[in-house]
C-alpha cells in the first residue's frame, strides 16, 4: 500500500513534546488520511490515538495542541481532541477552492458554520 507524511518533507509537521512525552505526525495511508499520536514509554512507544478518514485529499498537514486539546489541521478541516482522553470535540469544514485540482494552490476559502 501507499504510506506518506508530510513529516517527511517537512520537520514542523512532527509533534514532539518531551515533557509529556508525546510524539505525533500526520499520515497518509491508501486512500486515508489521518493522524497518529503515541506516548513514549522506556519500554517503547504507546500509540495513544489515531483518526483516519475515507478522503485521501483531506491530506492532513499538521497536528499541534494547545493546553489540553490537540488540534489535527487539514487543508479543508480543523478537528479539535481532548489531548488526554482524545475523544472529538469539535470539527470546522471550509469550503476551498482549488486551482487545477491541486491542494497546494488555495483560491479561496470561507468557514462552515
Amino acid at each position: 500500500g501507499f504510506v506518506s507524511s508530510s513529516v517527511l518533507s517537512n520537520h514542523k509537521a512532527l509533534l514532539y513534546d518531551k515533557e509529556r512525552s508525546l510524539i505525533g505526525f500526520p499520515i497518509n495511508v491508501n486512500s486515508k488520511s489521518g493522524f497518529v499520536v503515541y506516548k513514549i514509554e522506556k519500554d517503547g512507544f504507546k500509540e495513544l490515538a489515531s483518526s483516519y478518514e475515507e478522503n485521501y485529499f483531506l491530506n492532513m498537514q499538521r497536528i499541534i495542541y494547545i493546553e489540553d486539546t490537540l488540534y489535527a489541521l487539514a487543508y479543508d478541516k480543523i478537528t479539535s481532541y481532548n489531548l488526554f482522553t482524545m475523544k472529538k470535540e469539535k470539527e470546522y469544514d471550509f469550503e476551498v477552492e482549488y486551482i487545477y485540482n491541486d491542494p497546494d494552490v488555495v483560491m479561496d476559502m470561507d468557514v462552515v458554520q
